[in-house]
């Protein structure tokens, strides 16, 4: 029995980073750890216990991002940083900051499990709330988290933006979408063709075309309108705003034909 108890401690060393989040039962699962043998483990400081049925090697490492590489890995689900964090992540919004109660915007076809909520972490989340693209794993990459071997699969730039285009209802939201939009100037038009056909969500494909228009970026120069489902008929993004004739879309002042 020593032996075996010796073996599951070494297999939780080997198998669980520092600042990974795993629950019980994955423990029990994978590495075939009793409760009670978890319990020990956490009155040794093998683990920490930050919230009910969550498990942590040096709880001084956790971090959200170890914290969703926990829930991509041990509860398989596809939730992601996703939209303006995405965007953040990869370096193209360095002015905003992402401190202590910063917002976290996670996407993906699944709703993050109730114990992410309860780590006491410096963020809050926030879940898009719809799915945007008719194959959930369209342009996903994977991203190197610091601490950890195993990357965290987060949207490429143009899926990103196009999250963030998603959520636009005002001018506010509008002007800042395409503030971001203007640092994309080195975009895959093959990556970007394949994503726009297989976005659903009308209102976020005009908005990027428009945009892509405006700014002027070599690769846009590529896309076809023609090519792409636009729905039809007025979408109002922008209330009081002016209509993109050609996008059909109304905008701010400055936007409009």
């Amino acid at each position: 029995m020593a032996l075996q108890k010796r073996s599951i401690l070494n297999r939780l060393v080997t198998e669980v980073p520092e600042g990974l989040p795993v629950t019980s039962a994955w423990l029990g699962e994978r590495l075939g750890a009793s409760r009670q043998l978890v319990r020990a483990y956490v009155q040794n400081q093998w683990l920490a216990n930050p919230c009910r049925g969550v498990y942590v090697r040096n709880l001084d490492k956790l971090t959200w991002l170890t914290a969703l590489v926990g829930v991509q890995r041990v509860a398989g689900l596809s939730c992601f940083p996703g939209g303006v964090t995405a965007l953040q992540l990869l370096g193209y919004a360095h002015y905003l900051p992402m401190g202590a109660g910063s917002e976290v915007v996670l996407g993906g076809t699944d709703a993050p499990p109730p114990w992410l909520n309860r780590l006491d972490l410096p963020v809050s989340f926030r879940a898009l709330g719809r799915r945007l693209f008719a194959t959930p794993d369209s342009g996903l990459v994977p991203h190197p988290v610091p601490g950890l071997e195993e990357t965290l699969r987060v949207p490429s730039p143009p899926r990103a933006m196009l999250e963030v285009l998603s959520e636009v209802e005002d001018e506010a939201s509008f002007t800042a979408a395409y503030e971001l939009f203007e640092g994309l100037t080195s975009l895959n038009p093959t990556e970007v063709r394949a994503l726009l056909l297989d976005c659903t969500h009308i209102k976020a494909k005009r908005l990027f075309l428009l945009m892509a228009d405006r700014a002027g970026v070599a690769w846009g120069r590529k896309l076809e309108d023609g090519e792409f489902d636009l729905g039809s008929g007025k979408r109002e993004v922008v209330r009081g705003g002016r209509l993109n004739r050609r996008f059909g879309v109304t905008v701010p002042e400055g936007f409009h034909d």
